[in-house]
């Protein structure tokens, strides 16, 4: 499984910082792949106290890869390095319309992951 998460708001990623750094420190299985995507700020009060970095870092700590992607166009040229037949992509996030757009540009063309 090549993962994709992006964190939609500082207030819920730092409401849920340690359940979140638990559940993907442990469902992962060794092989599996995790980037995040800097969090999806949609305006509000919230003040940015946790990132996509930290999150990154505290699964480092647990003992698990996490690598970031600054953008889109960065996170499609790493997903598309590490993809092999019979991988699974899961991209997760919420709001963002620029998930779909990813979505729709990682499936298309010659070489492209299949869409299921």
């Amino acid at each position: 499984v090549l993962g994709v998460w992006r964190p939609h708001g500082f207030g819920p990623l730092a409401l849920m910082f340690e359940e979140l750094a638990d559940v993907f420190a442990r469902v992962p299985r060794a092989g599996d792949r995790l980037w995040l995507l800097p969090v999806y700020y949609a305006g509000g009060t919230a003040r940015g106290a946790r990132t996509a970095a930290d999150l990154a870092a505290a699964l480092r700590a647990r003992g698990r890869a996490a690598e970031l992607a600054d953008d889109y166009a960065a996170l499609e040229a790493a997903v598309r390095r590490e993809a092999r037949e019979g991988d699974t992509v899961l991209v997760m996030g919420a709001r963002d319309p620029g998930l779909t757009a990813f979505c729709r540009r990682l499936t298309a063309g010659p070489g492209s992951p299949r869409r299921t």
